[in-house]
Formats: C-alpha cells, sequence, structure tokens
C-alpha cells in the first residue's frame, strides 16, 4: 500500500482524494518554473500522488491543457516539452487563489476540530 509523507508525517495514501478535477491545476502547477519533458512531469506526478500517473491519463490532460491554449508543446528530436504559456500562467494564478479561498480552514487548521459546522 502506498504512503505519502509531509512535514514529518506519514500516513498511508487516502483512497478519498485522488487527483480528478485537481489533474490540470498540478500540471500548470509542475510547469511553472519552466519547461518540462512528459517523462519529468510524470515522475513529479507521481512524487505527488504517491503512485505513477498512467501515460493514459497524464497525456490526454497535457493536450486538452494545450488545446485550451495554457500548455504550448514542442519536439525536438525524440524529446517533447511543455511550458506555461501567458494565458497558462494566468489560469494558475487565478487556480491558485481558487485552492486558497476553498481550501483556507484546511490550511489554517491547528490539530484540532474543523472550523466549519456541520448539522
Amino acid at each position: 500500500m502506498a504512503t505519502i509523507t509531509c512535514c514529518g508525517e506519514t500516513c498511508v495514501l487516502p483512497r478519498s482524494i485522488d487527483l480528478r478535477g485537481l489533474l490540470g491545476f498540478w500540471l500548470l502547477w509542475e510547469l511553472r518554473l519552466g519547461p518540462l519533458l512528459g517523462a519529468q512531469i510524470a515522475e513529479r506526478m507521481e512524487w505527488r500522488r504517491g503512485e505513477p500517473l498512467s501515460p493514459g491519463t497524464l497525456y490526454p490532460a497535457l493536450a486538452a491543457l494545450g488545446r485550451d491554449g495554457l500548455v504550448h508543446k514542442s519536439r525536438a528530436g525524440r524529446d517533447t516539452s511543455y511550458r506555461l504559456t501567458p494565458k497558462g500562467r494566468t489560469e494558475l494564478n487565478c487556480a491558485g487563489i481558487y485552492v486558497r479561498a476553498v481550501f483556507r480552514d484546511v490550511f489554517a487548521a491547528k490539530r484540532g476540530p474543523s472550523p466549519l459546522q456541520v448539522g
């Protein structure tokens, strides 16, 4: 069973959390510092997820980001690299604001009950 470690804590990779809905964000996030080869992106996604991301998931997602004008794909010989476009950088900035807003209580919580009220 896969485990994940962060901030000195290790746990079994939760099955309630997956990349669906966040995959595009994570791909843009990984490209924020500069171009990456597809294999490099796959390695980073495996590190982030705790288990490999299949090529049948990764490359169609990159292609969709390309069709939306967020990522540019270029080939040099056998290597294919991906980089953020200006539109992709703007999208990433807005997505970051959204993620912080949606998860602010999770990030702000100190061990203990959530500030959200259920009931």
